[in-house]
């Protein structure tokens, strides 16, 4: 006679011989093996809360490092707008500058951060560090500077050298302008700077 097994069933815990079918309240139940018994146990039997706690950890720790993830990549590509931003205002100033530059003559720089010279016009161009950005003025120097760079540029460092300028030596007069360009208006970017340095040839030959 085949060992009986214990069977869970509707009706309570019966005891089922291995392999024979059983009819219980006039219904007939299936052959049972003792892998049918251990996969309908197994079945029934739901998650502990150790299992639960672990997986809530795990779920948490990984929700909390892909949100670092992406607020890191969020700050990170304002940055990089910003000093982007800030280099491209930069170099329209710069442009600017050189071409006033490239026309002018009887250029003077009083210091490292000051230069002026007489546009095509006879008018006495002047530009100026003022600590954070470029300034510039047309005509008297004493009237009211105007910022020449952006609001969004942070200029940490600015300075001119000139060679050729002198009259009578038969060269060009070249100005060099160096610079540090940092951004504002983002966080974590005021002492991020980008170095730029340069050279305008002036067209018009020891004038």
């Amino acid at each position: 006679m085949a060992c009986p097994i214990i069977a869970k069933r509707l009706y309570g815990v019966i005891s089922l011989p291995r392999g024979r079918e059983v009819t219980l309240r006039g219904r007939k139940l299936a052959p049972w093996s003792r892998s049918d018994f251990m996969r309908s146990h197994v079945a029934q039997q739901g998650f502990t809360m150790i299992e639960l706690l672990v997986s809530m950890v795990l779920f948490v720790t990984i929700v909390s490092i892909v949100s670092g993830i992406f607020i890191t990549s969020i700050r990170t590509e304002k940055q990089i707008v910003a000093l982007i931003a800030a280099n491209d205002n930069t170099f329209q100033a710069l442009e600017q500058m050189s071409r006033a530059i490239r026309v002018g003559r009887s250029f003077n720089i009083p210091s490292l951060t000051e230069l002026d010279f007489l546009n095509p016009q006879g008018e006495r161009v002047h530009y100026r560090y003022n600590g954070s950005a470029i300034e510039q003025t047309i005509g008297d120097a004493s009237l009211d500077w105007k910022k020449f760079t952006a609001d969004n540029v942070n200029i940490g460092r600015f300075e001119i050298r000139s060679r050729g300028e002198g009259s009578n030596d038969g060269e060009p007069t070249r100005i060099t302008l160096i610079l540090s360009v940092g951004a504002k208006g983002a966080p974590n970017v005021e002492n991020i700077f980008t170095h730029i340095q340069t050279t305008t040839t002036v067209r018009n030959l020891d004038q």
